[in-house]
């Protein structure tokens, strides 16, 4: 899940301050997958309530039958085709998406998001023609109302879906409305109340979805904010053992190798006791800043504890992480910190280990390998040494 601080903190994304209408590029692909279960498991609590409720509306209509009303009024004939058809739109939640395997999980994805919003859609139409036959009985438009305010309460859509469901339906709705209703009065006062009851059905739908997205960003902000360190902004250890074990089994996956750096900065404590803990916090940013403009964009550090960090090279073999961890060492070895006016200079140890596809062994034994290297190098100071499987 997380690949790095640098693509958190030092690309600067700051998730629980991002527009509630926008999500981050690093999320969409999980809101959309969470939003279109969610959408779809609504969508069967609705097809199963509907259906139920269709059960009595189909009684009506045979009671009705029975009384020769079907002959004398052609509304009723028409209720009777609008419950009809509500049944089988029940079946697409129901029956036709659970049946239907595609080959991958992007076109499943597509065909699940295809049906739902068809679904929707015939849910406000089949409301619309329910409305429209009740012209001929009682002249309400309660259905299509019902249809309207459900689709919005109950199932999260983006607002321009929204607006398209929404304006799709109401313009069948009024065009067949003016075909059925023949008292203008009646019509005119259909017409105001539709408009209405539209708008504040799309506000509603609006109001629910900024209000699914600001819950997916604050959960994701505080899942961020709790894997990384307070005051270096790197990975925390949980967070960073979480990553490294998600990059082991992709390394065994690809057959390829990955390499950690575990490093200890040089007599650290000497720094607080002469300058002060907040020179010494100084230096700890410091070394975070030197790894994010010193490494890849997949490399990712976490801090291991007190002056102690750890680096993973994904796809990197022994000896190239030697090079990289020399490389750091000189950089940190030449960089001066100045703080209230003094210059601080400080070195770091590192002990480098590589994780081979044919080694059998789990995380703590690779992470164990690298801190014997490190506690070697710190007998020398300033040094790299290497471990060996």
């Amino acid at each position: 899940m997380y690949l790095g601080i640098r693509r958190y903190l030092g690309q600067k994304i700051c998730i629980v301050k991002e527009n509630w209408h926008e999500i981050p590029p690093e999320f969409k692909d999980e809101f959309n997958k969470d939003l279109l279960k969610t959408n779809l498991y609504h969508s069967k609590i609705v097809a199963i309530v509907l259906l139920i409720a269709a059960i009595p509306l189909l009684y009506m209509d045979f009671f009705n039958y029975l009384g020769g009303m079907w002959i004398n009024v052609i509304g009723y004939r028409l209720l009777f085709c609008g419950h009809v058809l509500l049944m089988l739109v029940m079946l697409i939640p129901l029956i036709i998406v659970p049946i239907i395997k595609p080959d991958s999980e992007y076109k499943k994805y597509l065909w699940q998001r295809a049906c739902l919003i068809c679904f929707l859609i015939l849910i406000l139409i089949d409301t619309a023609i329910i409305s429209m036959a009740d012209q001929k009985t009682s002249g309400e438009i309660t259905a299509y109302i019902i249809g309207v305010l459900g689709v919005a309460a109950t199932v999260y859509l983006k607002p321009v879906t929204s607006l398209f469901i929404y304006l799709l339906s109401f313009v069948i709705f009024l065009a067949g409305l003016s075909q059925v209703q023949t008292n203008p009065e009646i019509l005119d006062g259909h017409y105001i109340n539709s408009s209405f009851l539209v708008m504040i059905g799309w506000i509603f739908s609006v109001t629910l979805f900024n209000t699914r997205v600001r819950d997916f960003l604050n959960k994701k902000g505080l899942e961020i904010y709790a894997s990384i360190d307070y005051l270096t902004g790197c990975l925390n250890r949980r967070a960073f053992i979480n990553q490294l074990g998600q990059e082991i089994e992709r390394a065994q996956r690809e057959q390829t190798t990955i390499s950690i750096l575990l490093f200890d900065i040089d007599y650290f404590k000497q720094v607080n006791d002469r300058f002060g803990h907040l020179a010494g916090d100084c230096v700890l940013k410091q070394v975070i800043n030197l790894f994010n403009n010193s490494s890849r964009n997949y490399d990712f550090i976490g801090r291991f504890g007190g002056e102690e960090f750890i680096i993973c090279l994904p796809n990197t073999n022994l000896s190239v992480a030697s090079e990289v961890a020399e490389r750091f060492r000189c950089i940190i070895e030449e960089t001066k910190i100045i703080f209230d006016s003094n210059t601080i200079n400080f070195t770091i140890s590192l002990g480098v280990a590589a994780l081979e596809p044919t080694y059998n062994e789990n995380i703590d034994k690779f992470i164990s390998r690298a801190d014997s290297a490190m506690y070697r190098a710190k007998i020398k100071r300033n040094h790299v040494c290497l471990s060996s499987f």
